[in-house]
């Protein structure tokens, strides 16, 4: 639905390649077919099987839209081309609109966790400084999806789209960071993912007890007000 009169003249369009009454390549009409099946498959980054779908819709709502001249001849060009260039500007301005407001609403309430703190800067800047991309880091999901970005290392937990194997990973996370677990399993959960770092902050804290300032397994290397 959100792709609007760019969909009802891609299903035109869809049908003349389809019945063979036009001749393109069938690549579109694969594309678009095996997205839609894609979207549908049991696998955390479905939806994003969706990114580029335009490129094939507008190929066939071209076609579609050569389809109209039939009918378009018995209405007057001028008022054709009005009703035209209006619903693609209304089309447009609207979605763009709505976008733009989104933006700058988040932008103006500056919530966490699209805008991190400046102790959180600090140590992820230090981090990507002295630290290898290889190395792979413990921390929460909230601080392990900036971390990449920021810091540029691996992390156990990230995006929850863009981890694999998430359930498991949070739950080795949260035993990691509960106050009660034996030292043999945090050492375990470390050699399993090869953490080269821990991460402890607010929102770690948050998730557990654990205290690695007493635990032997760690050596300080930075440290800030958090």
């Amino acid at each position: 639905i959100g792709y609007g009169l760019l969909l009802v003249f891609a299903v035109v369009g869809a049908w003349r390649v389809y019945r063979g009454h036009h001749l393109l390549d069938p690549l579109p009409l694969c594309w678009v077919g095996a997205t839609a099946l894609l979207l549908y498959a049991p696998f955390a980054v479905q939806r994003r099987f969706i990114q580029g779908m335009h490129v094939p819709l507008s190929v066939l709502a071209a076609l579609g839209w050569e389809k109209t001249d039939a009918w378009r001849s018995w209405i007057d060009r001028r008022l054709a081309a009005v009703v035209v260039r209006t619903l693609i500007i209304i089309g447009l301005v609207s979605s763009n609109l709505i976008l733009w407001v989104g933006a700058m609403a988040i932008a103006i309430r500056a919530p966490y966790p699209f805008f991190i703190h400046e102790y959180e800067v600090g140590a992820m800047t230090w981090l990507g400084t002295n630290s290898e991309p290889s190395d792979t880091v413990l921390s929460s999901h909230l601080t392990g999806s900036v971390i990449p970005a920021w810091a540029g290392n691996r992390v156990v937990i990230g995006h929850w789209a863009e981890t694999i194997q998430l359930e498991e990973k949070t739950e080795a996370v949260l035993r990691f960071l509960a106050g009660d677990t034996p030292s043999d399993i945090r050492r375990a959960i470390v050699q399993q993912y090869g953490v080269r770092f821990l991460y402890h902050g607010p929102n770690e804290r948050e998730l557990g007890s654990y205290d690695p300032a007493s635990d032997p397994l760690w050596e300080l290397v930075f440290q800030n007000e958090q």
